[in-house]
């Protein structure tokens, strides 16, 4: 991006002298990221390595727990990453009642990663460039724009639901999400450094406006920054949340306007990248095109209202109460794993929104099975799903022609740990539900499960404590020690709890029968999460996963106990005590 103030391909007199060591930088840079591809590469085929020993140990039966290290290079491997997981988990400062939640720093974990790319972006900035010369401004104006548009393809590849980053990385779109936003944040910085340095100058030498007539490319580069400063703040999280929907909309304009911007600003030898970043958009949406086909060319059976090959699916809408939408797919001819989630396009409530929402069920044996979503209504289309839920018939549910995308979801191996802790907060049982009942079908090296839900009333939770209870057979045949907690948090508060839930609850705890390993145990009391967590670890023989879906409060909460313990315990440092695994899933719109 030398010469950003070039026209008609003829470059400025000064651009050349900086040439060669800016593209030198603009490849290193890439070079950086491969090396990072390349490391998550090695540790997705490390960890894949992992699990088929664990599960090779658990056919042999030769050995009680096949999840804890056996040699020397397999201790090694789990004290390293016992120490990773120490230093990445930490919630360090939670905003609750002093401020808003949304304006708290990520978890350590990503703070250090965001520092690190942070320095990189300095060092590329500032090497061999600070010297109090005649070029000073022009110098640091041209790397601060060899360094933005660098990092532009970026910004595309870590925001594609389908991408060679997350293939490589073994890391879906949404898990992703954080550092799109943060290396857009980091971009409009640097575009900032180049624009203010060239201004500088020029009004330095006070010729700003004679500039802006003779160079009309520098009039599309300030239209780019604009319209780059709007995405970053029509991103925060109030502003998105205000109208989702809309929000999604011109984002996507105006990550199109951007680049074309950007297209007539840069000159023609730094428009690869332009190119490269259309490439990926492109790439990434003719495949999710073909694969939503693929997808939607469903076969409706028996229990269809058609018999013949259509495109679509035929979604069942029922209102479950505490706003609350069960959405069924009937006669589905996709797979998927617990915890991945779909995009749900119904024109009939919503011509132009496409929404993501969690598999609540695991797939189905039989042929013809079904893909069950649990949709809490908050505003926009799910309060208007609900609403059209709330008009069917009691026996005859609200059908809407639906297409689907997905799944998508990079989801670890459950099956291979000892212990399983799941812990989620009202609709978050869609997410950790589906884990269990997957589990349960397949144990492998699981020998222990502990469930937690947490709702507000035991309406909310009708539908998944029956589930619950279907569980305590497989797990009783498969000798899985099973315990599932539900607590009601509206009993928390005086005054909020329904009279009948209250009744109800104390009902069912008298009715939970302790005569096998598997039980259900209803709560009115705030549980303590440290406690809840401690006990089933330090009775782990082998690795334990804990896995949270809710809101950020409960996330910051676990992140800190299970980092806090897995250090007070030594995890993997000589104590015998085993390491935890953390997956995080927040809810976030």
């Amino acid at each position: 991006m030398d010469s950003l103030m070039s026209m008609g391909g003829m470059d400025m007199s000064s651009a050349g002298m900086f040439y060669d060591l800016n593209t030198a930088l603009a490849r290193l840079f890439w070079y950086l990221v491969g090396g990072f591809l390349g490391l998550a590469l090695l540790l997705r085929v490390v960890a894949a390595l992992e699990v088929i020993r664990r599960k090779r140990l658990w056919r042999t039966r030769s050995i009680a727990h096949p999840t804890s290290p056996q040699g020397l290079v397999t201790q090694t491997y789990a004290t390293v990453t016992a120490i990773i997981r120490e230093l990445c988990y930490p919630q360090i400062i939670f905003l609750r009642e002093r401020g808003p939640q949304w304006l708290s720093p990520p978890p350590l974990g990503r703070s250090l990663l965001l520092i690190f790319y942070w320095a990189i972006i300095i060092a590329l900035l500032t090497f061999l460039a600070i010297a109090d010369d005649a070029y000073y401004w022009e110098r640091i104006g041209f790397r601060a724009a060899w360094v933005s548009v660098t990092q532009v393809p970026l910004v595309y590849f870590i925001a594609s639901k389908i991408s060679i980053i997350g293939q490589l990385s073994g890391t879906s779109y949404e898990r992703l999400n954080w550092l799109h936003r943060w290396v857009s944040r980091t971009l409009l910085v640097s575009i900032t450094v180049h624009g203010s340095f060239f201004v500088a100058e020029w009004a330095r030498a006070d010729f700003v406006q004679l500039e802006l007539q003779m160079m009309p490319m520098v009039k599309y580069g300030l239209g780019a920054w604009a319209v780059l400063l709007w995405t970053v703040f029509s991103s925060l999280v109030p502003i998105r949340r205000m109208a989702y929907e809309v929000f999604v909309l011109q984002h996507i304009a105006a990550a199109a306007i951007f680049l074309w911007l950007l297209y007539v600003h840069v000159p023609s030898y730094a428009r690869y990248n332009v190119w490269l970043s259309i490439g990926i958009l492109v790439f990434s949406r003719f495949t999710g095109i073909v694969w939503s086909l693929w997808q939607n060319l469903a076969t409706h059976g028996a229990n269809a209202r058609v018999s013949c090959m259509s495109i679509g699916y035929l979604a069942e809408l029922r209102a479950m109460g505490c706003n609350m939408t069960l959405l069924t797919l009937r006669d589905v001819r996709f797979t998927w794993k617990a915890g991945q989630h779909m995009y749900l396009w119904l024109p009939g409530l919503g011509v132009l929104e496409s929404h993501p929402f969690t598999l609540s069920n695991i797939p189905s044996t039989k042929p013809s099975g079904a893909a069950e979503f649990v949709i809490q209504a908050h505003s926009g289309f799910t309060r208007r799903l609900y609403d059209r839920a709330l008009t069917a018939q009691r026996d005859e549910p609200l059908v809407f022609k639906t297409f689907v995308a997905g799944p998508f979801g990079c989801p670890p191996v459950w099956n291979a740990f000892e212990t399983l802790i799941l812990i989620s907060a009202g609709t978050g049982a869609s997410f950790t539900l589906p884990i269990l009942e997957s589990v349960l079908q397949e144990p492998y090296c699981v020998q222990t499960i502990d469930l937690l839900l947490l709702i507000k009333t035991k309406e909310h939770g009708t539908h998944y404590i029956e589930r619950l209870r279907r569980c305590i057979d497989y797990a009783k045949s498969h000798g899985i020690l099973l315990h599932m907690q539900v607590n009601v948090t509206e009993a928390y508060k005086v005054g909020c709890a329904n009279s009948e839930d209250m009744v109800a609850i104390k009902q069912e705890k008298k009715e939970v029968a302790e005569v096998s390993t598997s039980t259900i145990r209803y709560s009115q009391k705030r549980v303590n999460i440290p406690e809840y967590i401690r006990n089933p670890v330090e009775s782990s023989g082998g690795e334990t996963s804990i896995v949270v879906c809710g809101g950020q409060k409960l996330v910051a909460s676990v992140r800190n106990t299970v980092a806090s313990l897995s250090n007070e315990r030594a995890a993997h440092k000589g104590t015998g005590a085993q390491g935890i695994h953390l997956h995080v899933e927040e809810y976030c719109f």
